[in-house]
């Protein structure tokens, strides 16, 4: 229990640090001009913040136990790292959609991170999910990196550089700015693709690769 906690104030303040910088580093590009929908932190959206922090820290903790067991970096650790990257988009993508398509899963689960329609408070607005999402997101990466094990075996510089991927693009995905970041690859940090889908709902359901809709 103690290691928990110890995870897990640990990650929340490395979270908290990287949020400020990206939020910081996104005002470099022009802000979007419409008018911002404020959505307080009202006690249910604090509640599934702090249930899914906790959430968050049993995913970190099983990927913790797993890497230990797994080679530090290989010759193929790009090409796994872009193979998570599209695997678990692409799961995630489908999950999103679904979400959306079947009406009783959008209105118990998913429109509650939709009642900010132009979301621009970085992690506070990411994180702001029914912890169900959370649960069936990270599912959906465990999935992902289940597949490219059995294609190409993984390694821990692989799995955690795509952790900081997510990590960056889930902050830069709810900014009030233009950030657009292209990795290559079909790789892109988009602030806009996902503001466009706050507010229109029925596109832009991948986070990072936009060829997966």
């Amino acid at each position: 229990m103690l290691a928990f906690v110890a995870l897990l104030v640990a990650s929340r303040l490395a979270l908290a640090a990287l949020d400020a910088f990206v939020c910081y580093a996104a005002t470099f590009w022009p802000p979007m001009t419409e008018p911002l929908s404020d959505q307080p932190t009202d006690p249910t959206s604090a509640l599934f913040l702090a249930a899914n922090a906790c959430v968050e820290t049993f995913f970190l903790r099983m990927l913790l136990t797993m890497t230990m067991e797994l080679p530090a970096v290989r010759l193929l650790t790009p090409v796994t790292f872009l193979l998570i990257t599209y695997a678990d988009d692409a799961l995630y993508a489908m999950l999103h959609r679904r979400m959306h398509r079947n009406r009783l899963l959008y209105t118990l689960v998913h429109k509650h991170h939709h009642k900010q329609t132009r979301p621009h408070r970085g992690y506070t607005d990411a994180g702001n999910e029914h912890p169900l999402e959370q649960v069936f997101a990270l599912g959906a990466h465990l999935v992902a990196l289940t597949a490219v094990h059995q294609v190409v075996g993984l390694d821990a510089v692989a799995v955690w550089t795509h952790i900081g991927l997510k990590a960056v693009g889930s902050v830069v995905n709810h900014v009030n700015h233009e950030v657009v970041l292209s990795l290559g690859f079909g790789v892109v940090l988009s602030a806009r693709y996902h503001r466009t889908h706050h507010e229109k709902g029925g596109v832009n359901f991948s986070q990072f690769v936009p060829a997966f809709g």
